[in-house]
């Protein structure tokens, strides 16, 4: 029995002997646990350290992104306002471009007209000058005549003076 006994027990060396032990219990076996028991509970405290370490820097970066996500959509109504400002102001721009375009037609028109009537006058004071130096006609004929010319040319040069605005 003592045979039994010391064969059991060189057994049990022989294949504790034989084991392989590492303080990674994953890789380890059953023994390998309670050898190393010191080793696994500071890996798994390690471990947990740096879970926490992640799980609060994560926490920092959502706040931090909810942070930018809030200052990408002010800094996107910003531009929207901005754009509508343009938009606006592109509309304004075409509007005066379009007034100054019908005001320069509308100039050469008066300048024309003014033309015209400046003519117009240069030609009545010339028949004007013709009637003073006639003097086959009679008196009061030609004093009807040169009043009715005064009045026209009277009532251009008012024309004229209503239209340059003067």
């Amino acid at each position: 029995m003592t045979r039994c006994i010391v064969a059991a027990m060189l057994l049990l060396a022989a294949g504790l002997a034989g084991c392989h032990t590492t303080s990674d219990p994953a890789k380890g076996g059953f023994f390998d646990y309670f050898v190393h028991r010191g080793d696994y509970e500071r890996r798994q405290a390690e471990r947990k350290e740096q879970l926490a370490r992640l799980q609060a820097k994560n926490a920092n970066l959502r706040q931090e992104g909810a942070a930018l996500e809030g200052r990408m959509a002010q800094e996107q109504k910003k531009l929207d306002a901005l754009q509508a400002r343009i938009e606006a102001t592109n509309s304004e721009l075409a509007k005066m471009r379009q007034a100054i375009q019908e005001g320069k037609v509308k100039n050469r028109q008066t300048r024309q007209e003014m033309e015209a009537l400046m003519e117009r006058r240069s030609q009545l004071r010339q028949r004007l000058q013709n009637l003073r130096s006639q003097q086959n006609m009679s008196v009061p004929a030609l004093q009807a005549q040169i009043a009715q010319l005064q009045k026209e040319i009277a009532e251009l040069e008012e024309e004229v003076l209503a239209r340059t605005g003067l």
